[in-house]
């Protein structure tokens, strides 16, 4: 059964992707929301899981603004989990090469 779907445009600073055994899966690095708490302010990183091929969406665009197209799903202690289907950049520019 497929869940509820939705698209987010977010900044994503970095993806790995794993195979183990019979599961295949990616994940994704991203730029959260704007915090001012009194014990911690700015915008943590939030790792996301994601469908295999994804990474190969994301190759020589990262850092990037990205279209996600998150599947919410069942995740721990019955917490609801976004794992990303699609990616599409936002912006067509080649991420900037390492010197």
């Amino acid at each position: 059964m497929q869940g509820m779907q939705a698209e987010l445009n977010v900044k994503v600073l970095a993806a790995k992707r794993f195979k183990m055994d019979d599961f295949a899966g990616s994940t994704l690095y991203v730029l959260g929301g704007q915090v001012e708490e009194a014990d911690k302010c700015g915008q943590p990183p939030m790792k996301l899981s994601g469908e295999y091929d994804v990474l190969d969406k994301l190759k020589g665009h990262l850092p990037c603004e990205m279209k996600l197209t998150v599947e919410f799903r069942q995740g721990a202690q019955d917490k609801l989990a976004q794992h990303v289907i699609d990616a599409v950049p936002l912006a067509r520019t080649k991420a900037p090469s390492a010197s």
